[in-house]
């Protein structure tokens, strides 16, 4: 049966209304799945590759796409489509990652093998990604270097590791003037929080994320009233990884749980609106009084 005859018993619907269709199935679907919605039709493979592809995961044992089980998906051919990217890999794969991912907004550099010097090197292909996002290990990065590009445009940078405790090194990052959202994931000096909350003038969210066995040595923090600070309760390494791979796919993550956190304790939404230190994943049906039930139902 020849297409024209298949359409005459498949009616097909308004292109406009097709690709819809299937581009919010791209969006919807589990990647793997969605892999299947390639060979519908060279139509459908031509709409829905750039969503399939928007977010790369590059970590040890989670890759996706699999370059190495799936030879026929060739990086140089749909490098330019991810805008998120997650890697933790030796750095000959991340810096072919970087050289073809052009178009990356949301970086999450983790290292791997790489060790933490790598950041210095990959500097010169950061510096030409559109990055407002970033996730790294800044120890070995001199003050210059941070207020140069990628980091001039960064609205938000979750900060893995740094130079060192003095605030006259940390206070570089009150120069950074797009940084609205800060998060440090290892313990931190009182009075460099507080400096940085009076200092960074357009900051909205800091979020000081601590292993349970790290909170215990910064008791000064909880003192700290300002809500626009967010006290998180790190997970696993399994459970950080995933919780970056939601936020790509535009789900809630920890910036997410740390923004309406902070503005139920601005307007009084919470049965306990103290200063104190959450988990991750947050049961608002029993941390919020009947008001806040509301405001988080809307």
């Amino acid at each position: 049966m020849t297409e024209l005859e298949l359409q005459d018993v498949y009616p097909r619907l308004p292109e406009d209304l097709e690709r819809l269709i299937f581009e919010q199935v791209a969006f919807e679907c589990d990647p793997k799945d969605s892999m299947h919605l390639l060979i519908v039709a060279k139509r459908v493979h031509n709409w829905t590759r750039p969503i399939l592809y928007r977010v790369f995961v590059q970590l040890d044992i989670r890759l996706f796409p699999n370059f190495m089980t799936n030879p026929s998906i060739k990086l140089d051919d749909v490098g330019r489509f991810p805008k998120h990217l997650i890697i933790k890999r030796p750095e000959d794969e991340i810096e072919a990652l970087l050289s073809s991912c052009s178009n990356i907004y949301d970086l999450a550099l983790w290292m791997g093998t790489a060790g933490p010097h790598a950041m210095s090197r990959f500097l010169p292909r950061i510096r030409d990604l559109p990055l407002t996002r970033l996730s790294t290990n800044l120890r070995n990065l001199t003050a210059d270097q941070i207020l140069d590009l990628p980091f001039s445009n960064l609205t938000h940078l979750d900060i893995i590791a740094f130079a060192d405790s003095r605030w006259s090194s940390w206070a570089v990052l009150a120069d950074l003037p797009k940084l609205s959202h800060m998060a440090i994931d290892f313990p931190v000096e009182d009075d460099v929080v507080s400096k940085l909350l009076i200092h960074c003038n357009n900051l909205k969210i800091m979020v000081l994320l601590f292993y349970d066995d790290e909170i215990i040595d910064c008791p000064g923090i909880e003192e700290i009233e300002d809500v626009r600070l967010v006290l998180m309760v790190a997970g696993t390494r399994l459970e950080m990884e995933l919780d970056w791979i939601a936020g790509a796919y535009g789900r809630v993550d920890f910036w997410t749980t740390a923004e309406w956190f902070s503005e139920a304790r601005k307007e009084n939404l919470l049965l306990d609106s103290s200063q104190r230190w959450i988990k991750m994943k947050v049961d608002w049906e029993n941390q919020l009084n009947d008001r806040g039930k509301e405001w988080f139902a809307n």
